[in-house]
């Protein structure tokens, strides 16, 4: 390691080796170097954080990426729209809506004050993850009140917040409000009906067909589909008025 070579790393290093780890997601030894950076008189900055709360993501770890957020705000430092994003991705994954709307408040009372650097986007990418988590934890009503939100900031819910609703109603045995979902998607927004989900409505809805005729009838749209990897880096869709 460092230590037995004798080598004393400056931030940049320390932030590459950081990251390295969160790219497979080893959080265990993301969080160690961040730690251990203070040996070597190092003050981690906002991206080792980033970095470090990515491995958490990563691997599914959600408290401890919650953990490192805190300890971020503990040494004064101003967490970005990135650290928001990431740290907002852990807890849509683990279904942990309370966290992920502590966070998103938290976002918004930053966003007051430093409003130049929260772009619409990135707002808009915060609340589709406090959306997931409440659509993972069950609870269709909040998911539903938090597309309403979406919509009234003047953006377009991502692909996943459509098809992941559409597939807890279906898996609550509520195929009709599935099925108004899944629709709304068709005629609302510029996404695609996922084909699992539409093969679903083949089975559960009202024939083998019916599916088939909901993509059939959806109108032509020429924005490029967005897929689940690269939607937090994507431009939100501003809806036609």
């Amino acid at each position: 390691g460092m230590d037995e070579m004798q080598v004393s790393p400056d931030l940049f290093t320390l932030n590459t080796l950081i990251g390295a780890f969160a790219d497979i997601g080893n959080a265990t030894a993301a969080k160690f170097w961040l730690l251990k950076a203070e040996d070597y008189n190092l003050e981690p900055d906002v991206q080792s954080y980033n970095q470090a709360i990515r491995a958490c993501v990563t691997a599914g770890d959600a408290a401890t990426a919650e953990q490192l957020a805190r300890r971020l705000l503990r040494r004064r430092l101003s967490p970005d729209a990135y650290t928001y994003n990431t740290l907002l991705k852990a807890f849509a994954e683990a279904g942990s809506w309370a966290q992920a709307e502590f966070w998103v408040d938290h976002m918004q009372r930053s966003a007051r004050w430093r409003y130049n650097e929260f772009s619409q986007k990135q707002v808009g990418l915060a609340y589709t993850e406090v959306c997931l988590a409440h659509i993972k934890s069950g609870n269709v009503q909040a998911a539903e009140s938090w597309m309403s939100q979406i919509l009234g900031e003047g953006l377009e819910p991502g692909q996943r917040c459509y098809s992941k609703l559409a597939a807890k109603y279906l898996e609550l045995e509520q195929p009709d409000e599935a099925q108004k979902w899944s629709q709304r998607m068709n005629s609302w927004s510029n996404h695609r009906i996922t084909r699992d989900l539409h093969e679903t409505f083949g089975e559960l809805v009202d024939g083998e067909d019916s599916g088939r005729r909901m993509l059939e009838n959806r109108p032509v749209v020429t924005m490029p589909t967005l897929d689940e990897e690269e939607e937090l880096e994507a431009e939100p869709v501003m809806l036609k008025q």
